[in-house]
């Protein structure tokens, strides 16, 4: 299916962590903490669809394994299995095995091998960006900028960065810009295909940086996302704010905002991050990886006729 002859012409992704979609005061939650996530809360879940059954596949490993799962449907491969939070050149444990994987068994791959008529493209928008200490391929993390690698899924597959990654690596580059670009590029309207966007470690709701970490993070989607719904409701846009992993339990919030969604709706349906992957393809024609064949695509959270 070409890029734009279906409903759905751009899905953008923004990645959050660390939080459970229900809970109390003795943990960190969304639906219904107005103190903490007002934004949320108040404005965005009146417009939104969100998730009531959200569940963390992974809940007993860190998040670099989750987000792995985010673009491929898995974390174990032939040649590795991510279960640790290390750059791609760094090393999980004494074995000193390496931290990326020569599979192309992941979405971004079929989006890039997508025939020629479709005009596929995806693009990364990373927060903290520093190419001094990163490389134009941001492998390194940066604790200056609080941009971390295990937070930008594609740093750990080698037809992207390179068998062995490289910081120098053209190809990965032209697929990653920091987060200030975004603006610009909503103006010209050339945003990619498919988006994906990771806040820093201050704005994640990760690390504590002088508020609560869900107070930071919802301050950083009161300033980001209403450009973005505007902008997804004029270009046939859909945008996903998901939860790598929670707080305590395995229940996640998520939410689906832009053209097409229904507002205000709780869906009852089981999604994992796997259904992430599974609306991509459906929404863009791709393949099917073997690792999401089974899962729910997010089509309960649209208005008839808005889905392919």
């Amino acid at each position: 299916m070409p890029a734009g002859a279906g409903n759905i012409k751009h899905i953008i992704v923004i990645v959050m962590e660390n939080t459970d979609a229900v809970g109390d005061k003795k943990q960190n939650y969304i639906y219904g903490n107005t103190k903490e996530a007002p934004y949320i809360n108040q404005r965005l879940i009146p417009q939104a669809a969100r998730a009531a059954d959200f569940t963390d596949l992974i809940p007993d490993l860190v998040s670099e394994p989750h987000y792995i799962l985010m673009e491929a449907g898995t974390n174990s491969f032939p040649d590795v299995t991510f279960t640790c939070d290390s750059d791609p050149l760094s090393f999980c444990d004494e074995t000193r095995a390496k931290n990326w994987t020569t599979s192309r068994e992941h979405l971004t791959a079929q989006i890039d091998a997508a025939p020629a008529a479709a005009q596929l493209s995806w693009m990364s928008y990373q927060e903290g960006l520093d190419p001094e200490v990163s490389g134009i391929c941001p492998l390194a993390t940066s604790t200056r900028t609080r941009y971390t690698a295990r937070h930008n899924p594609f740093m750990f597959f080698a037809d992207i960065v390179g068998d062995p990654p490289r910081g120098d690596n053209r190809n990965c580059a032209t697929h990653m810009k920091p987060l200030t670009d975004l603006e610009g590029d909503l103006a010209a309207n050339r945003l990619a295909n498919y988006v994906f966007i990771t806040p820093n470690l201050c704005n994640d709701m990760h690390d504590k940086c002088g508020k609560s970490p869900i107070a930071a993070g919802d301050a950083f989607l009161k300033k980001e996302l209403p450009p973005l719904i505007k902008w997804a409701n004029a270009n046939a846009a859909v945008i996903f704010v998901i939860w790598d992993e929670g707080s305590k339990t395995d229940k996640l919030p998520f939410f689906a905002v832009g053209a097409g969604v229904k507002k205000n709706y709780l869906s009852q349906i089981y999604y994992t991050h796997k259904s992430l992957i599974r609306t991509v393809e459906t929404v863009f024609g791709l393949p099917v990886i073997e690792a999401v064949k089974d899962a729910e695509d997010f089509s309960d959270m649209f208005e008839p006729g808005a889905y392919p």
